[in-house]
């Protein structure tokens, strides 16, 4: 096992998520110094709910995230640890922006093999969805279907 690390560093500023205290159940951290002035907000998106592993550390230390993982890779394999990170604006667009590529929106797997993608371990896609008809057409069991389709991916 090789613990991959990844250590951020952008310039000064504090955190903010979901929950403002960082850990390794979260799926993105975004630092900032002043919302919407001084240092661009940035975005780091670490993992999803889907994924095979999840950080086994994270830390954040004035303005420095840094992120563990623990990859076992068997011989002759390959795995892949994918972050996303992205300057925004201001605080709201950076978690707006964090829920679209912690469901793979905004073409988050653009020119990555289909191949590759099986490899990436700390991200992975929703369990396919199981929709049964109710008493009616199959038309309307096709639109649910849709509905929910979308509804999953523009999270």
């Amino acid at each position: 096992m090789i613990p991959p690390g990844v250590r951020l560093e952008h310039g000064r500023g504090g955190h903010v998520q979901r929950d403002t205290v960082v850990g390794t159940n979260d799926n993105w951290i975004v630092t900032d110094d002043t919302d919407a002035s001084g240092d661009p907000t940035v975005l780091h998106v670490m993992a999803n709910d889907w994924g095979a592993i999840r950080p086994s550390i994270v830390a954040y230390s004035t303005g420095l995230p840094g992120l563990q993982y623990a990859v076992t890779v068997p011989a002759g394999e390959t795995r892949i640890v994918m972050h996303f990170g992205a300057q925004n604006p201001d605080r709201a667009a950076a978690l707006t922006q964090g829920l679209r590529l912690t469901g793979l929106g905004l073409n988050a797997l653009a020119g990555i093999s289909s191949v590759d993608q099986s490899r990436i371990a700390n991200f992975g896609l929703p369990d396919a969805l199981e929709v049964t008809p109710a008493e009616g057409s199959a038309s309307s069991a096709i639109k649910a279907a849709r509905s929910i389709r979308q509804t999953r991916c523009t999270r």
